[in-house]
C-alpha cells in the first residue's frame, strides 16, 4: 500500500504544478495544452513504445505464449466494450472516450515501477504486457478512431493508409520489428529514445494540470468520470481474474491481471488533441481513477496472488 501511494504522488505533484502554472500564468490556456499534446503525440509517445520494446530482452515461449493471451483477453473486452458503448450511446465522441479509457490503463507512468517493486523478476514480463496494451490501443483503437473521424465516402485504402502513417502505429510496427529481430540498437540512440520518452508523461500531466485550471470538469462531467474510473478499476481487472481462472490457471498470469488494475492513462488525453474524444472527461476519469487506485490496487494485488 504504501509503495503503491509513493509512486502515485508524483503524478499528482506535476498536476498540482500545472495547475498552479495555469493560475498564475494567464498566457497559459487550451493552444498551450494542445502545443504540449503535440509534442507528446508525435515524438513523446511514439519514442515511450519504441522504449517499451528496446526493453524486451527474452523471448522464451512461455512469455510469448503470455503475450498473446494478454492481447486476446484485450482484444476481446475492447470488442465487449466497443458493442456496450454503441448500445448506450449515439454520439461516437462518448463512445471513443469510453472504449479508449476503459482498456488502456497507466501501465508504463505507473505500472511498471509498481509491480517490478513487488517482483523485479517480472521485468521482461512487464515489457511484453506493455507493448500489448500498445499495439491494441495503436491497431484496433486507431483504426476505431480513424474510421470514426471520416466521412462514409472515404475509400477503405485511405484509412488504412492514414493508420500506417499514424505515428503511434508506426512506431508499434517498428518496435515489433526490432523485438522479433532482436536488432541491435547503438547506445547513443537507445538513450535519446530513453530520453524524450521519460520527457513524455511530466509533459501530459503538466498540460492535464493547465486544463483542470482553465476548464470546469468535475460536477458536470461526474457520472461519466465514476462510470470510466469503475469500469476501468474494477470491471476491467475482475474480468481477467475470471477468465485466467476459468481457463488458463495458474502461472506468471498474475502480472495480467495487476495490469489491468491500473487507472486510466494520460494516453488518451493526448488523443483527444487528435481525434474526437471528451476531453473534459478524460482529464477527469485520469485525476478520479488514479486517486482512487490507492484503494482499488491493492485489492487486485491480493486476490491475483
Amino acid at each position: 500500500m504504501i509503495e503503491i501511494f509513493y509512486k502515485i504522488i508524483p503524478f499528482f505533484a506535476i498536476i498540482f504544478i500545472g495547475i498552479l502554472y495555469g493560475f498564475l500564468n494567464k498566457s497559459f490556456n487550451d493552444r498551450t495544452v494542445a502545443e504540449l499534446n503535440k509534442y507528446t503525440y508525435y515524438l513523446g509517445f511514439p519514442c515511450i513504445i519504441l522504449n517499451s520494446f528496446l526493453n524486451i530482452n527474452t523471448l522464451s515461449r512461455e512469455i510469448i505464449e503470455e503475450a498473446f493471451i494478454n492481447i486476446g483477453l484485450l482484444s476481446l473486452f475492447f470488442i465487449l466494450v466497443l458493442c456496450l458503448t454503441k448500445l448506450f450511446f449515439k454520439e461516437k465522441i462518448k463512445q471513443n472516450t469510453y472504449l479508449i479509457c476503459t482498456f488502456f490503463g497507466n501501465i508504463a507512468y505507473l505500472g511498471f515501477p509498481v509491480v517490478y517493486s513487488i517482483n523485479p523478476n517480472y521485468s521482461t514480463n512487464i515489457s511484453f504486457h506493455i507493448a500489448g496494451y500498445l499495439i491494441v490501443l495503436f491497431t484496433f483503437g486507431i483504426i476505431q478512431l480513424e474510421i470514426s473521424r471520416t466521412n462514409s465516402n472515404i475509400q477503405p485504402r485511405n484509412i488504412v493508409g492514414k493508420i500506417i502513417i499514424n505515428p503511434l502505429v508506426f512506431s508499434t510496427i517498428i518496435g515489433i520489428i526490432i523485438a522479433i529481430v532482436q536488432l541491435h540498437i547503438p547506445p547513443l540512440i537507445a538513450t535519446t529514445i530513453n530520453l524524450i520518452a521519460a520527457s513524455a508523461s511530466p509533459i501530459v500531466l503538466f498540460a492535464i494540470g493547465i486544463f483542470i485550471i482553465k476548464n470546469k470538469i468535475l460536477r458536470k462531467h461526474l457520472p461519466h468520470i465514476l462510470s470510466i474510473s469503475c469500469i476501468k478499476l474494477i470491471i476491467l481487472p475482475l474480468f481477467f481474474w475470471s477468465a485466467i481462472s476459468l481457463f488458463f490457471g495458474k502461472g506468471t498470469f498474475e502480472v495480467s491481471i495487476m495490469m489491468a488494475c491500473m487507472p486510466v492513462a494520460i494516453t488518451p488525453f493526448v488523443l483527444a488533441e487528435i481525434y474526437e474524444l471528451e476531453k473534459e472527461i478524460i482529464a477527469g476519469s485520469i485525476v478520479l481513477s488514479t486517486l482512487l487506485s490507492l484503494l482499488t490496487i491493492p485489492v487486485i494485488f491480493a486476490l491475483s496472488n
